[in-house]
């Protein structure tokens, strides 16, 4: 493979920056990234567009209806024909499996889910995991999670001075199940505050998590929030919290939010969370194997003597981008 080989990204943005950040990794590391036109347009159809590979993310969200949360034959019939259209224009194609399966599937046979996107998986030519635990054993290819853009000029992109915090926690992302916001809302001890914000996905779950607030010391801010007002808020608080433990997800966006803009936070230990912490031990990663331990801890613990110089070494464009142009075929 020649350097400079086109390559384009599908989807070709997303909503939480991932699709940029993989833009700039691979733009830094020589690669001209392309844009995908739509799948039924002209320029797909009659090969007027071409590329060298397609790097293909959360394509196995086609099979699950975003209304029943079950998997539906027309989404498997659409997945079908993605793949064959991509194949259609690159002669090489990627897959970035970053779930077990959708995190909207509400059916009971996820196991069988599961196995048939790990089958999907041998119809492409590469797959990438973002955590090293899932490429053992495997084909999978362990590259590491990009960051997230931050402005480097910014006041808040800056590692910040030790400030006095408020006994603040904040859960961000979609208010979701999965999110087990309705567990830390139980848990929650009387002298921790609590703000969840973040995207509705399940408007039954938001109206029990309400009125589960009602008598707590919480708010719930629905809707998209701007980065930098999310950051704002942070650094008033004492960091942002993760819930979720052994989730479909193989890596969480929100740490990896909060590892590119060095802002402290709590989590529950998984694999990833776990490899993480002991990678960057001082990067303000705090992992407990369990809600109460995290809460209590959460409520004693400040910022100081923290450092995040590591971040970079381990997920820095120029850490990454080597790894994808080996995988691509460009020798270094």
């Amino acid at each position: 493979m020649n350097f400079a080989s086109r390559v384009a990204l599908f989807p070709e943005h997303s909503t939480n920056g991932y699709g940029d950040s993989t833009r700039r990794v691979l733009e830094q590391a020589g690669f001209s990234v392309v844009e995908l036109p739509p799948l039924k347009s002209r320029e797909v159809l009659l090969r007027r567009f071409q590329a060298d590979v397609i790097i293909v993310s959360w394509l196995d969200n086609y099979l699950v209806s975003k209304r029943s949360g079950r998997v539906c034959v027309v989404g498997l019939l659409k997945l079908a024909l993605a793949i064959l259209l991509m194949r259609h224009v690159a002669s090489t194609l990627v897959f970035v499996r970053h779930n077990s399966v959708p995190h909207h599937y509400n059916g009971i046979h996820a196991a069988r889910l599961q196995g048939f996107i790990d089958w999907l998986e041998r119809r492409f030519d590469h797959v990438v995991v973002h955590s090293p635990e899932q490429a053992i054993g495997g084909r999978r290819r362990f590259i590491g999670h990009p960051l997230y853009p931050s402005d480097s000029t910014s006041d808040l992109a800056a590692q910040p001075e030790p400030i006095s915090r408020s006994c603040r926690l904040i859960m961000f992302g979609n208010i979701a199940p999965y999110k087990r916001i309705l567990d830390v809302i139980a848990a929650l001890p009387v002298d921790v505050e609590l703000e969840v914000a973040g995207p509705i996905v399940d408007y039954e779950y938001l109206e029990r998590v309400k009125r589960a607030a009602q008598d707590k010391n919480v708010l719930v801010t629905t809707g998209f929030i701007e980065d930098r007002k999310i950051l704002e808020r942070l650094r008033s608080s004492r960091g942002l919290l993760i819930a979720q433990v052994n989730s479909r997800s193989y890596v969480s966006g929100v740490l990896m939010f909060a590892l590119s803009h060095r802002v402290p936070v709590y989590v529950l230990s998984d694999a990833y969370t776990e490899w993480v912490s002991k990678k960057l031990p001082k990067a303000g990663v705090f992992v407990f194997p369990t809600l109460p331990e995290l809460l209590a801890r959460a409520s004693e613990d400040d910022d100081t003597g923290l450092s995040w110089g590591g971040v970079e070494e381990l997920f820095g464009d120029h850490r990454l981008g080597p790894e994808w142009r080996k995988l691509l075929g460009y020798d270094i």
